[in-house]
């Protein structure tokens, strides 16, 4: 891509998007692994300090995700 078409897709404040969307998905990728390993924890041992994160880890996901799906949402329309 030349210097000038990249000019005409440059979004305002969106220098670093890549660099952010990078480190966004290495932070959600190692927040689903803690949640595959207390998974697999909880479901070996079943004590409550692997249940009880493990529980609390899962219903804090679910709430980010419904609230990005809303958003999601409202753009999209």
């Amino acid at each position: 891509m030349s210097s000038e078409n990249k000019q005409l897709f440059k979004i305002p404040g969106m220098d670093n998007a890549g660099n952010a969307m990078g480190a966004g998905m290495v932070g959600i990728g190692i927040v689903g692994l803690l949640v595959a390993i207390l998974g697999c924890f909880t479901g070996k041992m079943k004590v409550a300090c692997f249940a009880l994160p493990y529980g609390l880890l899962t219903f804090v996901i679910t709430i980010i995700f419904l609230v990005i799906a809303i958003i999601s949402g409202g753009i999209a329309s």
